[in-house]
């Protein structure tokens, strides 16, 4: 059993497509061999939170680590936008317009669709020092880095 935060932070959850999966570690075997487990549907899971109470941790630490990276990838955009001149370009309002919806995504931790959201963005809100392909790009590959997806190329 899973003694304390520490060993559970070995563990690495994935919960796309409404299933609970423990991806490759060192531990995994381990931890399959304590708790006899492997794939967990969404229902399967609550039904089993009761008498797997690591599993909700193992979820909750998940959900941390998903944030604190969100954050800190918000973070440096904003950084940045401000050491390029945002603020005093008087473009803030026009970029929080076209990214809000990657930032709400970002600060609920759903990477996944900052992802897509990212990608979406039109060629047309372009501009030379904000929001530029190469930035975009760059942003996105760190997010899918994060997530273990094989990275984008390009967006056009």
């Amino acid at each position: 059993m899973v003694k304390s935060m520490q060993q559970v932070q070995k563990y690495v959850l994935d919960c796309s497509d409404g299933i609970i999966q423990f991806l490759s570690t060192d531990e995994r075997q381990d931890y399959i061999t304590v708790h006899n487990v492997v794939d967990y549907t969404l229902s399967e899971f609550v039904d089993n939170i009761q008498t797997e109470p690591d599993l909700l941790c193992v979820a909750e630490i998940s959900v941390q680590n998903a944030l604190a990276f969100s954050n800190s990838v918000l973070m440096q955009f904003l950084a940045e936008n401000s050491m390029l001149g945002v603020y005093q370009s008087g473009m803030s309002q026009a970029l929080r317009g076209i990214l809000e919806p990657t930032f709400e995504a970002l600060l609920t931790g759903s990477l996944q669709d900052a992802v897509v959201l990212l990608k979406a963005i039109p060629s047309t809100s372009y501009d030379s020092i904000f929001i530029t392909e190469r930035r975009l790009l760059c942003y996105i590959n760190v997010i899918e880095d994060y997530l273990g997806y094989p990275v984008t190329a390009a967006l056009t």
